[in-house]
């Protein structure tokens, strides 16, 4: 009987195991995530009168072609 519980426990801790190795891969990728999610928001505000600038020329663009 010591010998099947032996078995169970050492299945139970290599699962416990690759549990929390999973969580801690789990945490960095939500971390990374984070990260990219920031450095997405500055590079917006960076371009973001760039942008504002793109649309009106393409709107000026519209316009030039509709009159001709």
């Amino acid at each position: 009987m010591s010998l099947a519980l032996k078995k169970l426990r050492k299945k139970f801790d290599d699962i416990h195991k690759a549990t929390a190795e999973k969580q801690d891969d789990l945490d960095l990728l939500k971390k990374d995530v984070s990260k990219i999610t920031e450095q997405e928001k500055q590079v917006e505000r960076d371009t973001g009168g760039a942008s504002a600038e793109t649309n009106i020329a393409k709107a000026d663009l519209n316009e030039v072609q509709e009159n001709h």
